[in-house]
């Protein structure tokens, strides 16, 4: 019994994930006449799984004792997205499942997993992994070398209204890439466009890099032959930071290296900043270069107009009327950052700022670098992306709370219970 509980909780935790990675971008989640829930889907998921924790033997005693623990926590975050409600104009009803339902349910999840929440980051990463290998296979026989042929078109509401060629529906053609001289087809695998794939590969990486730490050469090989298929400059710049950051621990952790060694370390580094910095100029000179200038413009007017509650959760016409004339038809948003700070303001940001704070204090006192080199990672992101209220984020802002308060746990001021057995020992 307790073997197939175990499984059963394993096949949950996937279902999880892959509902997580499917309703990031990925084209299911933006099919014009279809809407498959995703987001009702994963609330309903997360019950199940919640449920079957508390209906384990003890299970009701054990969760008396962390709601007597946690209250607080839950009520003055309750408190905090009321008064968030009561003064920003709230249209999308997303906002409840993320913020009221998802966000408290996921940090439930990641306090009560046993190994800090890793096994399910390496979940999360195994289902990326997954559609890697698929889209690469699919990437090089459908689109590069035409072994096989476009099955089908899907209708999506990404932007605007448009129609993307498919395979079979497990792989899409959305993009191409134009620059140094070339022209060919971007790999985006299930995903809307390239950078939203390229997110995705990216948070895998930084995760097996910095925070799973399997140190298998293959999976990091493939997400990153990935990365770069996508063309994206968002992806090629966290490739070469993600190895830079590795470089420099190297450095911290060891004084005594061979000079040699760190002549090549240098040189290696050199050679990927200057790279990636190439790239990045060059991809700056085009359209994409100037729609992301003036996305970070357009939102920064639209943040003045209301700078502490935003313009309203979802609202995309406060910072549209702000866009630069040459974008009639390309109204897309790029980045996380100003996009929060737009929508829902200083107030809203600080929930996701404070625990950026926490766990670089946390990881300084631990003298852990590789949870700050992950920070670097998603801030980086965060500023060059748009993601700030999907799953994926979400489940990371709910895994960095639990962090939160598990330190918090463990520096707690012992009662007099404690110090009496402490005495005694």
């Amino acid at each position: 019994m307790i073997v197939l509980r175990k499984k059963m909780n394993e096949v949950l935790e996937y279902i999880i994930g892959i509902i997580i990675i499917l309703n990031t971008n990925s084209v299911y989640s933006y099919l014009y006449h279809i809407n498959l829930h995703f987001g009702i889907t994963l609330a309903i998921v997360l019950c199940i799984y919640i449920l079957d924790k508390i209906i384990k033997k003890d299970g009701f005693k054990k969760i008396k004792n962390e709601c007597t623990k946690y209250y607080k926590v839950f009520i003055i975050y309750s408190i905090y997205i009321f008064v968030f409600c009561c003064f920003n104009e709230i249209e999308d009803k997303n906002f409840i499942t993320n913020f009221i339902i998802v966000l408290p349910m996921l940090v439930y999840f990641f306090m009560n997993s046993k190994d800090n929440g890793i096994g399910f980051l390496t979940k999360i990463v195994n289902i990326i992994l997954a559609l890697s290998i698929i889209s690469l296979i699919l990437y090089l026989c459908v689109s590069v070398l035409g072994l096989l042929n476009i099955t089908n078109t899907v209708t999506i509401s990404w932007g605007n209204k448009h129609e993307i060629k498919s395979f079979y529906n497990i792989y899409f053609e959305t993009q191409r890439f134009h620059g140094f001289g070339l022209d060919v087809p971007r790999n985006t695998g299930i995903f809307t466009e390239a950078p939203m794939y390229s997110l995705v590969l990216s948070i895998a990486l930084a995760l097996e890099e910095f925070i799973i730490k399997r140190n298998n050469i293959i999976i990091k090989t493939l997400l990153i032959i990935s990365i770069i298929t996508t063309f994206s400059t968002t992806g090629i710049i966290i490739v070469s930071l993600i190895y830079i950051l590795k470089v420099i621990n190297l450095f911290v952790q060891n004084e005594k290296l061979n000079k040699r060694l760190k002549a090549a370390m240098i040189c290696f580094s050199a050679f990927l900043l200057v790279l990636s910095s190439l790239y990045f100029i060059q991809r700056m000179k085009t359209s994409s270069g100037s729609i992301r200038i003036d996305d970070y413009k357009a939102s920064y007017m639209a943040w003045k107009d209301k700078p502490i509650f935003g313009n309203g959760y979802e609202n995309t016409k406060c910072i549209e009327k702000y866009m630069s004339d040459f974008r009639n038809h390309n109204k897309g948003l790029s980045n996380s950052f100003m996009i929060l700070l737009a929508q829902c303001g200083i107030y809203l940001f600080l929930l996701y700022f404070f625990p950026i704070i926490c766990i670089v204090i946390y990881s300084k006192r631990e003298k852990s670098n590789n949870i700050i080199f992950f920070v670097i990672i998603m801030l980086v992101l965060f500023f060059t992306t748009i993601f700030m209220y999907k799953p994926l984020m979400l489940a990371l802002l709910a895994c960095a709370y639990a962090y939160i308060l598990r330190n918090n746990e463990n520096l707690k001021i012992p009662n007099k219970k404690d110090t009496k057995i402490l005495k005694k020992a």
